[in-house]
């Protein structure tokens, strides 16, 4: 039987992205550096099951590599999704902390509601609301 684990994105500035993170809701579980394989990383546990992983990667004195933004093209993948259960609320705490909208909301009626936000990395972080029966 298969079970998530976990997934991950890489990082530029790891202390920066977990606050973004946390921001977001995601609860913060540890920070580690790994000195043999040259990276830094950071373990958040999901809601519903399941790691995120923030992954910064080293040289070989353990400095941070620069990280070259991705280009961000439709359908923004890979992009991580979070349920909400209300995409108002969800509207009012990305206005609030300021977080950048890539696209959305946009809806089919009667189905679902999503909004496209990134991070200071372009990694993509979906919001969606399931309305209809169809999930």
């Amino acid at each position: 039987m298969l079970q998530l684990d976990h997934f991950a994105v890489q990082v530029s500035d790891l202390e920066r992205s977990i606050e973004f993170y946390k921001k977001i809701g995601l609860e913060y579980r540890y920070t580690a550096f790994d000195e043999e394989n040259h990276e830094r990383y950071a373990f958040f546990t999901l809601p519903s099951g399941g790691s995120f992983e923030l992954l910064q990667v080293l040289d070989e004195q353990n400095n941070p590599i620069p990280l070259q933004k991705k280009e961000l093209v439709q359908p923004f993948c890979p992009h991580i999704a979070f349920t909400t259960s209300d995409m108002n609320e969800t509207m009012a705490m990305i206005q609030e902390k300021g977080f950048e909208i890539v696209k959305g909301p946009m809806n089919i009626p009667d189905e679902v509601s999503w909004v496209f936000i990134k991070d200071y990395d372009n990694n993509v972080v979906e919001f969606v609301e399931w309305i209809g029966e169809k999930r």
